[in-house]
């Protein structure tokens, strides 16, 4: 699947993002869903209702969909280089 690399990029990036935390949502798929809609404003509210200790360190929706932005840049970035996207 070619959004394949792209979606593992960014459930890599989120565990930098949030550590542990959110291993189970990844596991779930719930993270997932949100990642290939590339739903960041979704997602980021999510992760901010899931782990509270987000919004301590993002202070709000918008700097953590700016990160997931950044690295979904980079994520995309990545897999076009392998050939994936």
């Amino acid at each position: 699947n070619s959004e394949r690399g792209f979606v593992d990029c960014m459930k890599n990036a989120l565990l930098d993002i949030t550590g542990v935390a959110i291993v189970g949502s990844i596991l779930t798929g719930t993270v997932e869903k949100y990642i290939t809609k590339k739903a960041w404003t979704e997602l980021a509210k999510f992760l901010l209702k899931k782990i509270p200790a987000l919004a301590g360190k993002y202070v709000g929706v918008a700097p953590l969909v700016a990160s997931l932005v950044y690295y979904a840049g980079k994520c995309a970035i990545t897999s076009a280089d392998e050939g994936v996207v």
